[in-house]
């Protein structure tokens, strides 16, 4: 008779976790925020990236506006994308926008989203917006690297010649 510990071993044919479970890891996990949004921008779900990247609760989010945390400036462009037909929306494509953080400040994000408003397991339009922050600032660092070397070769009164370590 095999030993009982009190312990069950797994079950190698139960999955790991539920589908909803697995979803919400997932989503709490990734870098991104995630929305599901009605047709009028009225915020349905918001995963907790929202928290770090915006610095709102999800809770004060949910049933506002999403255009109320778009820049001014950038609502006409939003606007021009939801108003496509679900049919001709692109989800490739996405849009570089300002979103206000809860200290005032604002954010830049890009922003791609997928029309599923007539889905009937999703009935809104799926959100995924990237903090660009991080991408400007390395590009804002190359530029000024590039721009520091082209000034040094500039200023040499001498020849400058790159080479490897081999001479090449």
């Amino acid at each position: 008779m095999p030993h009982n510990d009190g312990m069950s071993a797994p079950d190698p044919t139960s999955p790991v976790a539920t589908p909803g479970a697995l979803i919400t890891a997932m989503l709490a996990n990734c870098s991104d925020v995630i929305a599901v949004l009605d047709a009028d921008t009225t915020i349905r779900y918001v995963n907790p990236v929202v928290e770090e990247m915006l610095g709102y609760p999800v809770d004060e989010l949910i049933g506002r506006q999403a255009l109320d945390i778009i820049h001014p400036a950038d609502v006409d462009p939003v606007l021009a994308s939801l108003a496509l037909d679900p049919d001709d929306f692109d989800a490739g494509e996405s849009l570089v926008l300002r979103l206000l953080q809860s200290d005032g400040e604002w954010r830049e994000v890009e922003v791609a989203a997928s029309n599923r408003i007539d889905q009937a397991e999703v009935q809104g339009i799926i959100v995924n917006v990237r903090d660009l922050t991080e991408r400007r600032a390395q590009a804002e660092a190359l530029r000024q690297q590039r721009d520091l070397v082209s000034s040094v070769i500039q200023a040499a009164a001498t020849l400058v010649l790159v080479t490897d370590h081999e001479g090449k």
